[in-house]
């Protein structure tokens, strides 16, 4: 059995590590899970090392870069003599987690690089893909170079942690962080003139953020990194992304899996290549207020049309079960492990 140790420097939750906690977790292979975080409350059932990140800048470079991944370097060189893992992951992208890949090959351990999003194409990516005894990517992502190591995934979902909407919902849910590529400025927009309750359940990238946000929305309930997003979820009955082409879109999927209709943008991402529109969702030009604004009067006026959308994306969501997406990573491990016994 495996002690896994998880290095996450990132200071905002989000997806990708609910994506990787649940690949992990469903892997029978390993006994113990720790993580090396500065959220905590990302990474239910983990044992959490250490919580003193410095808090990464949006775009370090220079000499800021470099001294942030010396820095990241020496907490995971303390983390690894602290908890001494028998595996150590990535659970971010190659340039991010320079530091981390940098400790694991000084102290000879088998390192897991996940890729959930863009990855830049700089040498250190580069060396990250070739260092990595295995790297595990969404299919979506485009990467610098091919390594040998590499698995391709889709996210799946436990189905288990996510409630079915209840028989009255109604109304809206957005729920997002406030980073510019989820467009929460349409959302806005778009909702002006709508005469149903809307819920915008809003992960801020700082606290400033907040005093910027325009909160005057009629009907509009906020709610600021919700612990109990699960139970606002239920009470609607329509999702919208308004996120430019996301890699997957892992908030969609849980939308789907409670049974709310999905509105999502016609931008050639993941799911609007794989959802048909009128049938598993509705969808609307890409960061268009004024269509989004049409397309969710129209779901609106229609609430039985809105509920049939969203039984048929709670089917269509079954497919990704944690097993389903998962097992060829589960695999990958345990071949890793069967290589280092």
């Amino acid at each position: 059995m495996s002690r896994v140790l998880v290095i996450d420097p990132i200071t905002m939750k989000g997806g990708s590590k609910v994506a990787t906690l649940d690949a992990l977790q469903s892997w029978s292979g390993m006994n113990t899970l720790q993580v090396l975080t500065s959220t905590p409350d990302a990474w239910p059932g983990a044992q959490i090392v250490n919580q003193t990140w410095i808090p990464r800048s949006e775009h370090p470079s220079g000499l800021a870069y470099y001294a942030q991944l010396i820095w990241h370097a020496l907490l995971v060189s303390w983390a690894l003599i602290w908890t001494r893992p028998s595996i150590v992951v990535g659970a971010s992208t190659p340039h991010v987690d320079a530091g981390a890949m940098f400790a694991a090959k000084l102290f000879g351990k088998r390192y897991v690089q996940f890729v959930h999003g863009p990855a830049p194409d700089t040498k250190l990516t580069r060396i990250g893909l070739r260092w990595a005894q295995q790297v595990f990517a969404l299919k979506t992502v485009e990467l610098a170079q091919q390594p040998d190591a590499l698995v391709r995934f889709n996210n799946g979902i436990n189905a288990k942690k996510i409630s079915p909407i209840t028989p009255d919902a109604q109304g809206i849910l957005w729920a997002a962080s406030n980073m510019p590529w989820k467009r929460l400025d349409v959302m806005i927009q778009a909702s002006q003139n709508l005469d149903s309750p809307i819920t915008i359940a809003c992960l801020p990238v700082n606290e400033d953020d907040k005093e910027r946000l325009p909160m005057q929305l009629p009907k509009a309930q906020w709610a600021f990194d919700p612990p109990n997003l699960d139970e606002l979820r239920r009470q609607r009955s329509i999702f919208v992304s308004t996120s430019e082409r996301e890699p997957f879109g892992l908030s969609i999927l849980e939308a789907m899996t409670a049974g709310l209709c999905p509105v999502i943008p016609a931008d050639g991402a993941y799911w609007d290549q794989r959802l048909k529109d009128g049938e598993h969702c509705l969808k609307y030009t890409l960061g268009d207020a004024e269509s989004l604004e049409k397309t969710l009067q129209r779901a609106l006026s229609n609430p039985e049309r809105t509920h049939t959308i969203g039984n048929n994306a709670k089917e269509f969501s079954q497919q990704y079960s944690l097993e389903n997406a998962f097992s060829p990573l589960h695999q990958a491990l345990d071949q890793l492990m069967s290589e280092a016994a």
